[in-house]
Formats: C-alpha cells, sequence, structure tokens
C-alpha cells in the first residue's frame, strides 16, 4: 500500500514539474481564452509544446503568447477579419525559421507567414496556426541591406521582413536603386516577392519576380536552402524549381529570409508628368511609347469616368537635375517621392477608430493591345460602372526574361511588352454595396478570361479564391507548381488562406 502511495505521489509531481516546465519561459507561454473559432475544427496543435521545442532547439527570436500581444496580430489593412492567432513568432535568422519549421512539424502545426499585414481578408491571420513575423530577420552579417558584385554587376541583398521603403532609403546610400518597386513601399521584400510584384520599372524590367538572382528560405522541411533562378549564375547545388516556386507561391511553399535583387543608378531626382489624352487609342499610343524609353522610371494610366471616359496618363523621369524640363513637370527629390508615397499609403492597424476598408476590385492580365482594346470596346457599359473615386489603372508590364516555373508563368509568358495589367479599384463604404460589384466584377473576369480576350486573373484581387478556381485559371502549370509543392512542403505546414492546393 505504500508503494502505491509513493507511485501516485510520484506521478503528482511529474505531472506539477511538466506543467511548470512548460511555463518556465514566464510569458512565453500560451494565455488567454481559447482562440475565436478554434472550436469550430479541431486544431492538432500544442502551443505550449512548440514552445518549450523551440527553447530546446536554441530559438533566439520573439516569442509572442500573451493573449494582449497575440491581439496585436489580429489586425490587418482591410480590418474586415479579426483572428487571434495561438501563437505569434518573430525569428531573427534563417536558423530561426528553420527552427520555427522543425517546431511546427514535429507538432503538426501550420504557419502563416506574415509580413506587414496588408491584407484585406485576412490572408496573413489565422486562430488555428503559427504566425511567423517576417520584420525582424536579419541577414547573417545582422544587417538588412548589403551590395554585392556578382558576374561582374551590383545586386542587393536584402533581408525579406524589411519594409521597401527602408531598403530604397538604403540602397540610396549606395547611390543604387531596385530596377522594379512598387508604388506602396510600405509592403515587405518577402511579401512582394510572393505574389509576383508589378510597379516602377515593370514596364522594362517585368515584374519583381523578374529581377531576383537569388534567394534564401527555408523549405516545409525546416531546410534551410539557397536557390536562383533558371538563366542565372549559380552554385550546382542550387535548387531552381524550389526557387521558382517560391516567385510569386503566395507563402506556400516555404518562407523566403533573404533576395538578391538586380539594382541599378539612382538619380537624385524624379520628374513626373501627368496628360489627358482624348482617347483610349491615342492612350495606348502615349504609354507605348513611354515604356520604350529607358529613362521612364514611373508608367501608369488611369481611366475614369464622369459622363465621358477620361484617360490620364503618368510618366515619371529620374533625372540629375531639379530643373523641369517642361511646363507640367513636378520636380521631387527621389527619397522624398518615395516618402511620400510611403506616407500615403501607411495604416496603423491598431487605430481603434478604423473603419473596414470594403473595395470592390480585380486585376486581369492582357496579353497584347489589341485584346486590351477590345475588352473596353465591347463592353461600352464597363465605363458607366465607375463612380466618384473608383478607376481603372493600367499598367504596361515586359514579359518575363526568364522562364519561371511558377504560378505566374501561365500569366506573363509572352515575352515582349505587349502584357497589360488591368486593375479595377472600386471603393465603397458600404459593405453590401461592395459585395453586389464582387458579384459583378467574378461575372466580369469569367468573361475576360475566355476567348477572344484570353485574360488571366492576378491573384490581387477581391474576388472569389479556392483550389478549385486556381486549377482552372493556370491551367498545365497548375499540376507542375502542385508537384513542386509535394516536393517542398510534404506536410503542408505552409498553408495560408487563401488555400491554392488541396491537402491530397
Amino acid at each position: 500500500m505504500k508503494r502505491y502511495r509513493i507511485s501516485i505521489i510520484f506521478i503528482f509531481f511529474s505531472i506539477v514539474l511538466l506543467i511548470s516546465g512548460y511555463n518556465k519561459f514566464g510569458n512565453s507561454s500560451i494565455d488567454g481564452a481559447k482562440p475565436v473559432g478554434a472550436e469550430e475544427v479541431v486544431d492538432p496543435c500544442d502551443y505550449n509544446r512548440v514552445i518549450h521545442q523551440l527553447q530546446e532547439l536554441g530559438f533566439r527570436g520573439k516569442i509572442i503568447a500573451t493573449l494582449e500581444d497575440r491581439k496585436q496580430m489580429a489586425q490587418d489593412y482591410g480590418n474586415r477579419v479579426k483572428k487571434i492567432p495561438p501563437l505569434s513568432l518573430a525569428p531573427v535568422s534563417a536558423l530561426d525559421v528553420s527552427i520555427v519549421v522543425t517546431a511546427a512539424r514535429t507538432q503538426k502545426c501550420q504557419i502563416v507567414t506574415r509580413g506587414t499585414g496588408h491584407a484585406l481578408d485576412g490572408q496573413s491571420q489565422s486562430d488555428k496556426a503559427i504566425i511567423l513575423i517576417t520584420r525582424d530577420l536579419l541577414l547573417p552579417s545582422g544587417k538588412t541591406v548589403e551590395v554585392l558584385t556578382r558576374a561582374g554587376r551590383k545586386v542587393a541583398r536584402l533581408s525579406s521582413g524589411q519594409k521597401w521603403y527602408d531598403a530604397v532609403t538604403k540602397l540610396y546610400d549606395y547611390g543604387l536603386r531596385p530596377v522594379v518597386f512598387l508604388e506602396i513601399p510600405g509592403l515587405s521584400v518577402g511579401g512582394t516577392l510572393s505574389v509576383g510584384g508589378i510597379g516602377y520599372g515593370s514596364h522594362q524590367f517585368g515584374l519583381q519576380i523578374d529581377t531576383v538572382t537569388q534567394l534564401t528560405a527555408v523549405d516545409g522541411l525546416g531546410k534551410i536552402r539557397d536557390c536562383a533562378p533558371k538563366g542565372y549564375n549559380k552554385e550546382a547545388s542550387m535548387d531552381d524549381r524550389f526557387c521558382e516556386s517560391l516567385l510569386g507561391g503566395q507563402g506556400q511553399f516555404g518562407v523566403i529570409t533573404s533576395a538578391e535583387i538586380e539594382v541599378t543608378s539612382a538619380k537624385p531626382y524624379i520628374h513626373v508628368k501627368k496628360e489627358v489624352e482624348p482617347d483610349l487609342d491615342h492612350f495606348l499610343d502615349k504609354m507605348e511609347s513611354a515604356a520604350s524609353n529607358w529613362n521612364v522610371f514611373e508608367l501608369f494610366g488611369y481611366i475614369t469616368y464622369d459622363q465621358e471616359p477620361r484617360y490620364v496618363v503618368s510618366v515619371g523621369i529620374t533625372s540629375d537635375s531639379p530643373t523641369p524640363t517642361d511646363p507640367l513637370d513636378t520636380v521631387s527629390p527621389f527619397l522624398l517621392y518615395v516618402k511620400k508615397l510611403e506616407y500615403a499609403t501607411a495604416v496603423d492597424y491598431n487605430s481603434s477608430g478604423r473603419t473596414p476598408y470594403s473595395p470592390a476590385w480585380l486585376n486581369l492580365l492582357v496579353s497584347d493591345r489589341a485584346k486590351f482594346s477590345a475588352i473596353f470596346r465591347s463592353n461600352p457599359e464597363l465605363m458607366k460602372t465607375l463612380q466618384g473615386n473608383d478607376f481603372f489603372m493600367i499598367v504596361p508590364i515586359k514579359g518575363p526574361r526568364l522562364h519561371h516555373d511558377s504560378l505566374l508563368q501561365s500569366v506573363t509568358e509572352n515575352p515582349g511588352t505587349g502584357t497589360f495589367v488591368i486593375h479595377l479599384d472600386q471603393i465603397r463604404s458600404d459593405f453590401n454595396t461592395s459585395e453586389e460589384l464582387r458579384k459583378r466584377n467574378a461575372k466580369l473576369l469569367e468573361v475576360f478570361v475566355a476567348p477572344p480576350f484570353d485574360g488571366r486573373r492576378y491573384w490581387i484581387d477581391d474576388l472569389p479564391r479556392g483550389p478549385k478556381l486556381w486549377e482552372l485559371n493556370f491551367g498545365a502549370y497548375y499540376d507542375r507548381v502542385r508537384a513542386n509543392k509535394i516536393a517542398s512542403d510534404p506536410d503542408m505546414v505552409f498553408r495560408p488562406f487563401p488555400f491554392l492546393f488541396t491537402p491530397n
């Protein structure tokens, strides 16, 4: 009997020690109520065990486990979705990311990668996954930006979690700038490379992912891998299939921890001129002419409607001179211009008075001018749907110089300068009105991706998502990229919303 008492006492103290072991890291254990929505689907992950394993493996980043701190991750740009994550982690190195993935895989957890949280529908949130925050990631040197020489030309190595604004500012100290970067410089480097990246310089160099020369990333097995797209000098051990799945892969193949990109000389001033064109043909003539000018840095077209269509072309040229060369020029110092962009697009996600952002928008890639024109000429009612601040933004992009084996290959497979991005932005304060516009836009998309237009959906939009829709849109490319997913992440550790792939 005495022996049984000793056994019971031993078991009791073992449980107490086990519990205290999980809590020995103070705030590094999970507190607060069960995450919102966790009762809907059984979550197999033991997040306290994850924390314990992280400490054992030498994780050096931040463990965000208290309820108040985790609530900060239940915010994003759209302010329409609120999901409190069960655990958030902010690694500081590729090794840290590897440790997180290893622990998550061991404990049957999933990971959602978050850069700046610039999402509308909770893509960077989850109440049933670890939120991996990239903002504190550093290069092995401890820096966020390095300038290197590869095959006789300069490239920049960037940590993936930093904002483009910070990267551009540091590169300017070297007299350099990225050949392509977005008009929203508050987004993270890894975030935009995970979706493709269309912006300044796309008319000459294609998407941002077309300017990547090398990546460092962690796959779904927790392995740190260096890779390079086809066409670049690289070590024989580098896997270009993995690299090209990461580029434009929506974070579903691995976590990009750093990227090397092409850079060019940064001139100190930007001259921007906006001109109104009389009709669609002159509008397209102007854009094609500007696209052929290598001094042009910014090239966007805008179509609005107020009784009649209005066509505006915005052209920005980098220059050494602060003196306007045209009466319509607006001259800005380069860094001030970028700073204004960053300020204009910055959002305090945690502001208590912020209302949900309810745009209805779609992005369509059209392979040539004739098909682009046909969309507007054969749909005269399209213009009349624009109200107030609604607009079409048109961006010409050069087809990729490299043949990416990624989901984006199917939408940018035609080389040359004939691809146009049609961005329809309709902003409504009333959510129900926005919902009606979304349904209308979904029907428009069905028309535009069919013959004779043969457009392709670019996935930064506000329309329904899911594996079947993506499979339909990407056709034969879908099977090949799905095979890459199975090879790089067989346990589906990375499965953020919206899901591109089914589990089997």
